[in-house]
């Protein structure tokens, strides 16, 4: 063999191998590109979910908000001033306010919520006892209840009629058949 000859199968089996190693080199940049091409679908698709995500959590934040500006601080400022300080009652807020920031709606918010619905219904419970009990006061005092006569029950003027049972199941029967 000689020199020539070596160098040509040595040219040949190199360059064969180059073009195999381009082919991998080309399947391999395939590959890649692909897998960026993916990345950016579902980076994408990420910034989509977050978007979402950030309306839905504003949307329960500004539920949140107005649950504790409507009910909740109503509540606590209600709250008798001897019993609890309002030191205490405006840390309370403050600590609410964080979950409202937040958006985190937890067992600790939702005891707030019912909690404050609760008291607004005993307010509401004892307003109305309030104006019953003023309603009958005002009966009693200058009113209905008054005189003997009044406080008596009237006794209906007719007499009812006297009921058949017998005709009546007589009529029964016979819409029957």
């Amino acid at each position: 063999m000689t020199t020539t000859d070596i160098s040509g199968k040595d040219t040949a089996s190199l360059l064969a191998h180059m073009e195999t190693m381009q082919r991998v080199i080309n399947e391999k940049d395939n590959a890649l590109k692909e897998c960026m091409q993916r990345e950016e679908t579902v980076r994408g698709q990420l910034k989509q979910l977050e978007d979402t995500n950030e309306k839905l959590s504003e949307a329960k934040r500004e539920a949140m908000k107005t649950d504790l500006n409507e009910r909740i601080q109503g509540w606590i400022r209600a709250l008798d001033s001897k019993q609890v300080p309002d030191a205490l009652k405006e840390e309370f807020l403050a600590g609410a306010e964080k979950f409202v920031k937040k958006g985190d709606d937890t067992g600790v918010w939702q005891v707030m919520c019912c909690a404050s619905a609760v008291h607004q219904n005993q307010v509401n419970t004892i307003n109305q006892l309030t104006e019953q009990y003023n309603a009958l006061k005002t009966k009693v005092d200058g009113g209905e209840f008054r005189s003997d006569e009044s406080r008596k029950r009237k006794e209906p003027d007719a007499t009812p009629p006297a009921t058949d049972v017998w005709s009546q199941l007589e009529g029964m029967c016979t819409s029957y058949l």
